[in-house]
């Protein structure tokens, strides 16, 4: 045998051993976790729209009681807690990061909040990023600060559910890369993670 016939048995050798061999533990989780969210993408619907992030930028507003929503909601985890039960928010029903995010906005809709919530839906965008539609009544953008004090309650109560320990199965670089933007001539907002903004109709 020559050394090229040899050297090319070798490799097909080779080849055949890394195709055998037995996937580690942690590859096989990453695969079924992939597996579940491929499966389940299918039977979400798709939000078709653009998304502005407009509230999310320029200084924060004056508001007394804005404010007092989100010292407690970035403070210790038993006052995040105690604001949420006063808003007649528990911890979250869901099995994933974005059914606990919509479950949770659900509840908000059902309390204090539904002047202004008017319920969620886990959706996904054309181009298959998934996120919560967060349906707005149409007083949201009628405030004094044009919309943005809405705005800043979402963020809050979604900062002191984080803090509370009840959105846990959300992972940190999503929580960090969260974005709430409005969605386009819709009483709307758009609850997705991406490290870009206006990313949802991209």
């Amino acid at each position: 045998m020559n050394k090229i016939t040899r050297q090319f048995i070798n490799l097909i050798l080779e080849e055949d051993e890394k195709e055998d061999k037995p996937e580690s533990e942690h590859e096989k989780r990453q695969r079924k976790a992939k597996e579940r969210e491929e499966a389940s993408s299918g039977n979400i619907p798709v939000y078709k729209v653009q998304t502005d992030n407009s509230l999310a930028r320029g200084r924060p507003i004056t508001d007394s009681g804005l404010a007092n929503m989100k010292y407690r909601s970035n403070g210790e985890p038993a006052d995040a807690k105690a604001m949420l039960d006063e808003l007649g928010i528990s911890k979250p029903s869901g099995s994933d990061a974005l059914s606990s995010l919509a479950s949770l906005m659900d509840q908000a809709s059902k309390g204090d909040m539904k002047a202004l919530i008017q319920g969620a839906d886990v959706v996904k965008s054309e181009s298959g990023i998934l996120g919560v539609k967060l349906k707005l009544s149409a007083l949201w953008k009628q405030d004094d600060k044009g919309g943005k004090r809405s705005f800043g309650f979402i963020r809050a109560i979604i900062a002191a559910a984080n803090k509370a320990g009840y959105l846990s199965s959300v992972k940190t670089t999503t929580m960090k890369n969260l974005r709430v933007e409005e969605a386009s001539g819709e009483n709307a907002f758009v609850i997705y993670s991406n490290k870009k903004a206006k990313s949802w109709g991209a």
